[in-house]
């Protein structure tokens, strides 16, 4: 899905979607698709926002057996789901603790620290941004994400791409 530059006023509520949707075991990709379904060996979320752009891939291994047309239609039920569905509260708690986490965990150390500072300068251009950062997702609602959910993560907004192995025997 083709989505805004990483200082957009959306980018903490994709953010925390794509946690909510491939973010760990507990995730909802994860708990249809690979333990209610068994049609993946894994799935994930991720929101890679860059300075002009960015682009959400959500995304699956399939099972032996499973056709990649199966898995495709799987991922695309999750996040038509959350396209249409209200994120629960407990659900954009919990994606918000694990970003509070991640946050503090990785200023820890002196090169998180000077990576935070060089990532707000870069992206927002003013090295203070590092500090609105935390706040800005903590402020994310339930209506931002399915307002975002509905803006992004339209199907006229996607691109799928499918990778078969190799037949056996060739190289």
């Amino acid at each position: 899905y083709r989505l805004p530059a990483a200082n957009d006023p959306d980018t903490p509520a994709l953010n925390l979607l794509s946690t909510i949707l491939g973010g760990g075991e507990s995730s909802r990709l994860n708990r249809r698709i690979v333990r209610e379904e068994r049609a993946a060996l894994g799935v994930g979320a991720i929101a890679l926002l860059y300075r002009r752009s960015g682009v959400g891939l959500y995304f699956g291994i399939a099972n032996q057996g499973i056709d990649a047309a199966r898995l495709d239609t799987l991922l695309n039920e999750e996040i038509d789901k959350l396209r249409g569905d209200t994120v629960t509260s407990a659900e954009l708690d919990k994606a918000r603790n694990q970003y509070r986490t991640g946050a503090i965990r990785s200023r820890q150390s002196t090169m998180g620290v000077a990576e935070a500072l060089q990532t707000a300068l870069f992206m927002d251009g003013d090295l203070a941004a590092v500090n609105t950062e935390l706040p800005r997702y903590m402020a994310v609602t339930v209506a931002d994400l399915r307002r975002v959910a509905q803006r992004y993560l339209a199907p006229e907004n996607r691109l799928t791409v499918v990778i078969n192995p190799p037949a056996r025997g060739t190289n």
